[in-house]
């Protein structure tokens, strides 16, 4: 599975559970999402590591801001193994 193809099925599940309830959250939340994407060549959320997503973080230097970026990759990976697709 291509990391773009977790983010479409990521975003859809948090929609159909009512966790995201606005366009502008799913827009935040995919704009991360797809940055962490680019970083990691799209590869597939399986063989992402800590590293890669310490490399994703590195680009917003405010504190804040890598803070609530964490929160999504945190949100994101928790949800890719309730689904299985990473142990």
């Amino acid at each position: 599975m291509k990391f773009s193809s977790a983010i479409d099925a990521y975003c859809d599940d948090m929609l159909i559970q009512g966790r995201m309830n606005s366009g502008s959250t799913e827009r935040s939340y995919r704009s991360v999402l797809n940055r962490h994407a680019t970083d990691v060549e799209n590869r597939d959320p399986r063989y992402v590591g800590r590293t890669d997503v310490k490399r994703t973080l590195r680009r917003w230097p405010h504190p804040n801001t890598q803070r609530t970026s964490r929160s999504v990759l945190i949100s994101f990976y928790d949800w890719a193994m309730e689904e299985g697709i990473r142990k």
